[in-house]
């Protein structure tokens, strides 16, 4: 257990690949840009390529990709906006996975987004991992990646984790492009004999009320520690997010006695030690529950190794099956004047080059063929950091530098990336909103009753807008 939390706490060294490139904004550099926001054209004659991102991800993929790509098409210049600079580090020093963007910051870059796209400028990739990309679908924004793929002779779909396309699909359309992925899952110590469940139809009440039925037959259980109440409800609200929010109507439903019910019943279990925001669970292998995100295949292939059972996130109606997410999804700008260039160099990036590359890190390759190559970086990675905080790499064999990943994990790791599921695609500031208000009635500072009115207005209001 102490060398599987070593192996996690290494993995935090690398921050998540939000995106990014090279610096440059339209009007830099000599680059001309035409009235709708567009890039048009160097002084040297090149076709630009524009695409926004939050912030550069410090390991430099995507830089590195640009430039790669450029040397191989001398009449393409990619041109990446950043929108919050890169944050210095030094070398081994940890950030958190999913990236240190304020809020606020965030606030900043979607309502940029909103403006362009809105009133036909923008770039021509964005990075929509942060919006609600449906939204701009809806409002054919968006162009359909889906019809790219199809009309390109070059690209062979069946190269591709295709589940996580239909996972991410809006409206039957792929108008985001998933350029790496995440799984998400509950993990637990106990196997199928001592703990079974029926993943295909279980609610998180399922979950709750197993865990307590669990506990009570050992009371030096936990049903789930590291997790805080907030962040719990809000994972809830997504499994069953077509209870609370109709997204065609535009319907909030967060006033119901269902929701309150729910607040009621995680305060309680919070209350009651069942639980809990520690990590003692978790470090003394006692929560029977393990919220997991496997932000790469190395630690996918650490659970494997540790023999835990992995489930599926319990759901609600269709939405069951695996969860995927991604922190680097580009989409096309509709409006784009160079869509067809703007596809080419997004193929580049899910090409089995780029998704090999030692520094796309922390996170699964699109590319199946990656996927070997992937986990071998990151297992080499894992072990040298291991090794420099303390670890004993050399006690355990399948960390080590040397060490070749076997077969039959190999398989069991890709039959995980294969199964088909659901894309944890809610709207994030709809979840800010949730965490946000929760708070205060896990903190006793308001009613269930006034927080669930609360959120519904808020939320009601930002769907009207």
């Amino acid at each position: 257990m102490k060398k599987w939390l070593l192996g996690i706490v290494a993995l935090m060294v690398c921050v998540s690949l939000t995106a990014c490139n090279r610096s440059g904004s339209g009007g830099e550099n000599g680059i001309n840009v035409s009235e709708k926001g567009n890039a048009s054209a160097t002084k040297e004659g090149k076709t630009v390529v524009t695409l926004s991102v939050i912030q550069k991800d410090p390991n430099g993929w995507l830089d590195q990709a640009a430039q790669t790509y450029e040397q191989a098409h001398s009449d393409i210049d990619i041109v990446i906006k950043e929108y919050l600079t890169t944050p210095d580090r030094a070398p081994g020093q940890a950030l958190h996975i999913g990236g240190d963007i304020n809020p606020a910051e965030l606030e900043t870059y979607r309502n940029a987004m909103n403006t362009e796209l809105m009133s036909g400028k923008g770039p021509d990739l964005i990075s929509v991992n942060h919006l609600n990309y449906g939204q701009y679908a809806d409002r054919n924004l968006l162009a359909d990646i889906g019809e790219f793929m199809k009309n390109d002779q070059d690209f062979v779909s069946q190269d591709y984790f295709t589940n996580v396309f239909d996972a991410a699909k809006h409206e039957g359309k792929l108008v985001a492009m998933p350029i790496v992925f995440w799984i998400h899952a509950l993990t637990s110590g106990l196997g199928p004999s001592d703990l079974q469940v029926d993943e295909a139809n279980w609610t998180w009440n399922d979950l709750l009320n197993k865990g307590k039925e669990m506990v009570d037959k050992d009371s030096t259980l936990g049903v789930m520690g590291a997790a805080s109440p907030s962040s719990l409800l809000s994972k809830m609200v997504l499994g069953e997010f077509n209870q609370y929010i109709d997204s065609k109507s535009k319907q909030a439903k967060f006033d119901s006695p269902a929701f309150i019910q729910l607040l009621n019943n995680v305060r309680d279990m919070y209350q009651n030690g069942l639980l809990s925001e520690d990590y003692n669970l978790l470090i003394e292998d006692r929560d029977l529950f393990r919220d997991e995100t496997f932000y790469a295949p190395v630690m996918l292939y650490q659970a494997l190794q540790y023999n835990r059972q992995i489930l599926n996130l319990p759901s609600s109606g269709d939405k069951n099956g695996m969860v995927y997410s991604s922190n680097l999804m580009l989409a096309i700008n509709e409006k784009s004047a160079v869509k067809q260039e703007a596809w080419d160099f997004m193929k580049y990036l899910i090409s089995e080059e780029m998704q090999s590359h030692p520094a796309q890190f922390m996170s699964f390759p699109i590319h199946k063929a990656a996927l070997e190559a992937a986990l071998t970086n990151q297992l080499k990675n894992s072990s040298a950091q291991t090794q420099s905080m303390g670890g004993d790499q050399k006690s355990d064999p399948n960390t080590d530098q040397s060490a070749v990943v076997d077969k039959e994990t190999l398989r069991k790791i890709m039959q995980f990336a294969e199964k088909p599921g659901r894309f944890l695609d809610s709207d994030p500031r709809l979840m800010s909103i949730i965490e946000e208000e929760s708070s205060a009635f896990f903190a006793g500072q308001k009613s269930a009753e006034e927080v669930a009115a609360t959120i519904q207005n808020r939320i009601q209001l930002y769907l009207n807008e």
